[in-house]
Parts: structure tokens; sequence; C-alpha cells
């Protein structure tokens, strides 16, 4: 082999590896999903949390916990067909810098949900309801499902999701 072939091979080496680094960083470049409830647009995306953004009625989560958030999303559809009396006043369902606060409000014909999402990132925090306590369960419910149907909808961004099962934090449980 001549040095011209050498330094050829060696250029072709390097270039293919700049290529796959550039893939690489640009890949994990966007670290937030902005999404928009009732939204018929894509999934936007970003690296940072901006006000305005948040003032425009979007809600991040970290992409890297799209799954987590979703699997979260399901518990709480699940949790809002059962129309029986909880044990619990209040839970927590976390994913990253995300915290999805669920509180009991009692009801004489069975409890209803208060579901508030608050994401962190910095000096910024996003703050969203994903539930009208003045409406019934069940619209509640088609609401929540309506948001998983949006992020299942954009999974090919995101990747395929993995089943995660939701881990409940700061419970407050019913005495009676």
């Amino acid at each position: 082999m001549g040095y011209s072939n050498k330094v050829g091979f060696a250029s072709r080496l390097l270039l293919i590896f700049f290529i796959c680094c550039f893939g690489v960083l640009q890949s994990n470049a966007q670290k937030y999903a902005l999404l928009k409830k009732h939204s018929k647009f894509p999934v936007l995306y970003a690296d940072s949390i901006s006000v305005q953004r948040i003032k425009q009625g979007y809600f991040p989560i970290e992409m890297e916990k799209i799954d987590t958030f979703l699997a979260n999303l399901n518990y709480i559809s699940g949790l809002l067909s059962n129309v029986s009396r909880a044990k619990m006043a209040s839970f927590e369902l976390r994913n990253g810098t995300t915290i999805l606060k669920v509180e009991r409000v009692p009801f004489a014909y069975g409890d209803k949900y208060s579901v508030s999402g608050t994401t962190k990132s910095g000096e910024i925090s996003a703050v969203t309801s994903f539930t009208n306590i003045k409406l019934s369960n069940k619209e509640n419910k088609e609401e929540i499902d309506k948001m998983i149907q949006y992020l299942t909808n954009n999974q090919t961004m995101f990747g395929y999701y993995r089943e995660i099962t939701p881990k409940i934090y700061n419970v407050q449980v019913i005495t009676d």
C-alpha cells in the first residue's frame, strides 16, 4: 500500500468518525418535548424551556422521560375510570424534572381528581392542569386519553416507548 493510499484511507476514516460524532451530537440536541393540550400539530422540540413557550401554552417534558410520562398518564386514566372511594388523599407521579400531583376531591357519588403538572428547569417552572374538577371523571379521562393519543401519534419522533410501571411518591393516606 502506497503513501497516498494510506493518507486517503486515513482521511476517509476521519471523515466517517466526524459524521458519526455529529450524528450523535445532533440526536441529543433536543432536550425537551413541548406538548400542547388540544393541539393537532406535531410536538415541538427545544434545548431549553422559555417563558415565551410556556405563555403560549406549551408544557415541557424531558425527551428521555417521555415513556415514564406516558406510563403516568395511563395510570391516571385508569384511576379516572374507577368511581369508588380512594384510600389516598393525594400523591405524586414523577418523571425526571416533571411532577404530576394528583389530589382526591370527594363528592357524594364518587371521587374526582385534580391533576396538575409542574416541570422545572433552572429558574423556570411550567405548570399546567390536566383535569378540571367541574367536569366528570369520564370527561377528564377523555382529556387524559387525548394527551396519550397525542403522544402515541408522535411516537416515531421519540422512538418506541418502553413499558414502565409508575412509582407513587408523597402519598397521603385517608384514615377513617
